[in-house]
């Protein structure tokens, strides 16, 4: 394991064995950065940066999940048709923004947005940029599971239903969508470059989006499931 130092806190790369099988079938074994585990991982899905340019090799993103405890991993690779150890995944060492967010946020995006902090100190603007988006579609699946809406639509179609059918959820839809667009960019264009500027407009975006879906309605149950103590409290003599 070597130590890359970035900005604040220092992060880590890890090296894994990435072995292509054929038809954009990957397979992968390492060490597990969640449950620290030496296993395989199950591959989930392949995203492919589109090049119009004569010579260049697209740069690839593979999303996996630990065959013994699920935590995602995610591989940033120009070499998916060689089978040597040369891939590169950030560590998810840097943790989530505080304990309440943590609580309260629903667990498969507390640990995508670890990657996606991971990302950003080792300066891997593509994975940033599809994190950010893979954070998106788990939340908006989570919002509709919860509304009874089907998933089978796209994205876009399901924010814009969430934001239809509930105005109370149209500033987080909004904020949702301006990050979709931003992860279609970094995935599909190859003259867009997400750097350090994006990532933190990205990352202050996603937080406030979290915060209004989750971390404030929370913090209110809290406080209202406390107030008939506090007011008996009140009326009681000193």
């Amino acid at each position: 394991m070597a130590e890359c130092q970035g900005g604040g806190a220092p992060a880590y790369i890890v090296r894994m064995k990435l072995r292509y099988l054929g038809n954009r079938n990957v397979q992968l074994a390492g060490k597990c950065p969640h449950c620290l585990l030496v296993t395989t991982f199950d591959q989930q899905g392949v995203y492919t940066r589109s090049v119009s340019e004569p010579g260049v090799v697209p740069t690839v993103v593979v999303l996996f999940r630990c065959d013994h405890c699920s935590g995602p991993v995610v591989i940033q690779t120009k070499n998916l048709g060689n089978s040597v150890p040369n891939s590169v995944m950030p560590q998810a060492r840097p943790t989530f923004p505080s304990p309440e967010y943590e609580q309260v946020v629903p667990k498969n995006v507390v640990e995508v947005m670890r990657q996606v902090y991971a990302g950003i100190e080792v300066q891997a603007w593509m994975l940033v940029g599809m994190g950010v988006r893979l954070v998106v579609e788990l939340m908006s699946a989570e919002r509709c599971s919860a509304h009874g809406i089907k998933l089978e639509q796209g994205l876009k179609a399901r924010l814009r239903e969430l934001q239809q059918k509930y105005p109370a959820l149209e500033g987080p839809m909004q904020l949702a969508d301006t990050i979709r667009l931003l992860g279609n960019e970094v995935a599909h264009d190859h003259n867009f470059i997400c750097g350090s500027e994006q990532a933190a407009v990205a990352i202050e975006l996603i937080e406030e989006m979290l915060e209004t879906l989750y971390v404030l309605p929370a913090r209110r149950t809290r406080l209202m499931s406390a107030l008939p103590n506090k007011q008996d409290a009140i009326k009681q003599p000193a």
